[in-house]
């Protein structure tokens, strides 16, 4: 959403200010007062707390970071993530939609489905597929207008969406298969609960929702008339 860059363009900005300050502190410490004592003689006089703000500013703005990160969440993974795409096809879905849609793991084992957030794609899955990939067979898709699924002409809502969730399902063949839907993936998976009760208690064995709403956020969020991302009827809760 608009807001994510905004704040992203914010924070940089923040960023370059402390550099800048820095700079400038240290120019003026090297540049320094020029005093002329009794007897003529010129002398520079530097205000060392110039240097020690310029320093501490410069130690933030490139080390930080670190000091933040460490503290307050959890330490580097270790393992190796294997981001980025595997060998994924195109299926087609609803109004002229081609979704792209990969396919992990052992193809008799338990079916997942995984349908991610706004403004993402199927990659976000990489650790879900890395630890899960043995036990379950993992289907990660992009949505319409996200990722690799190209949607000319489609509309953006949570109701296409949902009817292209749906295809997705039947893609398996897996007699069911367990939905898993992060932020508007979350969304959607309620929107087809809502709008396909018998299709979802014949083929959907169970559903997790990850960081996301029964309602249309932009009803609830902060500063909602920044964003521009527009989404049709809300769903009610399952």
């Amino acid at each position: 959403m608009p807001l994510i860059f905004v704040a992203r363009f914010l924070l940089s900005l923040l960023s370059w200010i402390i550099v800048a300050a820095a700079a400038y502190l240290l120019w003026t410490w090297n540049q320094g007062d020029r005093v002329i004592d009794i007897h003529g003689v010129v002398h520079v006089s530097r205000h060392d707390w110039r240097l020690w703000t310029a320093v501490g500013l410069l130690v933030w703005s490139f080390g930080g970071g670190t000091v933040l990160l460490k503290p307050f969440l959890a330490g580097r993974n270790r393992t190796p993530i294997p981001f980025g795409r595997g060998a994924g096809r195109r299926i087609p879905g609803t109004d002229g939609v081609s979704l792209y849609v990969e396919d992990h793991g052992p193809a008799d084992a338990p079916c997942l489905v995984l349908t991610h957030g706004w403004g993402l794609d199927s990659t976000i899955w990489a650790q879900a597929r890395r630890d899960l990939g043995e036990r379950f067979r993992i289907v990660t898709w992009d949505l319409p207008t996200m990722g690799e699924s190209k949607a000319p002409g489609a509309a953006v809502s949570l109701e296409t969406f949902a009817e292209n969730l749906a295809i997705v399902v039947r893609y398996t063949q897996a007699p069911s298969v367990v939905l898993v839907g992060h932020s508007i993936g979350g969304m959607t998976i309620q929107t087809l609960a809502r709008d396909h009760p018998d299709f979802v208690h014949d083929h959907i064995a169970g559903i997790v929702l990850l960081n996301t709403t029964y309602h249309n956020p932009l009803k609830t969020m902060a500063m909602a008339s920044l964003a521009v991302v527009t989404l049709s009827s809300p769903t009610t809760v399952i």
